[in-house]
């Protein structure tokens, strides 16, 4: 029995049937034949059992038949039985090994990561423009830009890619996104999903990809972009009342400001949900968000951002407090400046200062902050993990990371004092677990 389920994209029936784009529409307009289902963007989706009627249509014409007279005789045949019934199995593969046999989705990531790091962006935007008439825009979107570029940041951590090969591999992604999302039908929906990233947030791609998926789904989708100050969110919020709003972070820092954001808009009587990578990686900190979580995966979030927007919750448990060192936060953000001033002398007078260190001092301040903002320095546990790849991107000989920490230590204590006993308890720590991991 020839499988009706749909699965294929139009261009790989063009492929398999050999016909031009022009023909299949000609035929599905005159003759409703076949009659491809659509996905929520308007896209045609087909199934084997649609390939096969095909088939069968051109062998007609290559018996002579015009393409009326066939289509009349598939009719029929058609009223006294199904003219394929005896077809079983008729590409000679199932589902999964028909889209097996046309490519295998990571090697088109890989080839696009390659294509990436060489900046050669013709053959890049080649790749992915073979991969849509493969896969679905769905899964080229999450499963070649976004892991892509999941993969391109690892290297770039890992000292195996440069920055501008992460910009680079970032801006052909963004652009493309754009151009997807502008070739989205209108919106079938009159229900507006707002999103955007909070101040300080400037990691765009999450936003667009779910933009994008959302669009595919009907839903009108005004996307802000990164660093939208509160106060011109707010007054965007108010000014178009969207069914929903997303707030997206992905580092400790942004995701103290999404929860202010979170906390402000939902006192204005705004629905708000979020997500990002900082929540997978440090999962805890969902208590102290005032929304909803969207989970951990694009794709996973579809259908409780649906559920949402067609019907709004209130929020299951409040957040947790986060106010446990008031006087601890007053005091680092006062003296921040001088602690990091004592960093960048003690770098330079042993030889060790490097280009980035005052990106890395405001990096490690930024989420020193917001760990205490949240009233728990263990949230600084995962943020570390970049500070500590820092040598694998500086021309600086040995491991700088050790002597960076030492530093930065030494400057809380002084410039602090008694007041820094926390702070001092975290680094103790993080030296303790290095050393477990060394022995």
């Amino acid at each position: 029995m020839v499988n009706k389920t749909p699965i294929f994209n139009l261009n790989a029936v063009l492929r398999e049937v050999n016909l031009s784009a022009d023909v299949l529409r000609a035929w599905e307009r005159r003759y409703q034949l076949p009659s491809p289902q659509r996905t929520a963007g308007g896209h045609r989706l087909y199934s084997e059992y649609d390939i096969e009627i095909l088939k069968w249509l051109k062998t007609r014409q290559e018996e002579g038949l015009s393409i009326s007279r066939a289509v009349s005789l598939w009719r029929e045949l058609s009223a006294s039985g199904d003219p394929l019934a005896n077809v079983k199995n008729p590409l000679g593969k199932s589902e999964a090994g028909y889209s097996a046999a046309f490519a295998n989705i990571d090697t088109f990531r890989e080839q696009w990561i390659s294509a990436c790091m060489a900046f050669d962006a013709t053959t890049a935007e080649n790749i992915l423009n073979q991969a849509l008439s493969l896969f679905s825009i769905e899964n080229v979107s999450l499963h070649i830009i976004q892991r892509g570029l999941y993969d391109v940041g690892e290297k770039w951590m890992t000292g195996s890619a440069s920055v501008q090969q992460e910009h680079f591999a970032t801006a052909l992604a963004h652009n493309r996104l754009q151009a997807l999302i502008a070739g989205t039908p209108a919106p079938l929906l009159d229900k507006t999903i707002l999103i955007g990233c909070p101040s300080g947030e400037l990691h765009t791609i999450p936003g667009l990809l779910l933009t994008l998926l959302l669009r595919r789904e009907g839903f009108k989708v005004v996307y802000l972009g990164a660093d939208i100050p509160v106060a011109q969110l707010t007054e965007t919020a108010d000014s178009i009342k969207p069914a929903l709003i997303i707030l997206a972070a992905q580092r400790l820092p942004s995701a103290r400001n999404l929860a202010e954001t979170a906390s402000l808009l939902s006192a204005r009587h705004h629905q708000v949900a979020y997500g990002g990578l900082v929540f997978t990686t440090t999962p805890e900190l969902t208590a102290r968000i005032a929304a909803h979580y969207l989970g951990d995966s694009l794709e996973g979030s579809i259908s409780l951002i649906k559920n949402l927007v067609l019907q709004p919750l209130p929020l299951e448990n409040p957040p947790v407090k986060t106010d446990a060192y008031p006087k601890l936060l007053a005091d680092f953000e006062e003296h921040r400046g001088l602690i990091e001033h004592r960093v960048l002398h003690s770098m330079r007078d042993n030889g060790k200062e490097f280009a980035a260190l005052q990106e890395i001092n405001r990096f490690l301040g930024d989420s020193i902050s917001a760990a205490i903002s949240f009233g728990d320095l263990r949230f600084l546990d995962r943020e570390i993990v970049w500070v500590s790849k820092l040598n694998k991107r500086v021309d600086v000989g040995g491991d700088i990371y050790p002597f960076y920490m030492k530093s930065y230590q030494a400057a809380v204590q002084q410039e602090l004092g008694v007041t820094a006993a926390p702070i001092l308890d975290w680094f103790a720590a993080i030296d303790k677990t290095s050393h477990s991991k060394e022995i």
